[in-house]
């Protein structure tokens, strides 16, 4: 089975970015169905890189793959780490407003808060 590498799925959205959920469902199927670490691991590894995407959505990517490495037992590839997929702003998903957000404080993964982002805490879970 052939699985797309992170670093596609980040070109794919960056030529269609409105379909962003899907692309990154999809991804996230693959990296969960892949029957080994190494697979794995092969997903995330490379540097994205991203042309035009909003810094939110870097930091929301590389906090994605931080926790995907952790709920996998992988270590994180070094490139999560950089400055560049941290937020100096706090990014609440779907720009939720008043009660919705100290739900998203409260839930929100310590990989997704390390950046400054907030999301729920089943955003990776998929139906």
């Amino acid at each position: 089975m052939e699985f797309s590498k992170l670093m596609e799925v980040i070109q794919r959205i960056d030529a269609d970015f409105k379909n962003k959920g899907l692309y990154l469902g999809q991804f996230l199927d693959d990296f969960k169905a892949a029957n080994n670490k190494s697979v794995r691991y092969y997903l995330v590894k490379d540097k994205p890189i991203f042309n035009g995407n909003q810094p939110y959505f870097k930091a929301l990517i590389a906090s994605m793959v931080h926790k995907l490495c952790n709920d996998y037992h992988l270590k994180p590839p070094k490139w999560v780490f950089e400055p560049e997929f941290y937020l100096d702003d706090v990014y609440f998903s779907g720009n939720i407003e008043g009660k919705g957000r100290i739900r998203l404080l409260v839930e929100s993964p310590p990989e997704f808060k390390l950046r400054n982002v907030y999301v729920s805490g089943n955003s990776l879970m998929r139906v």
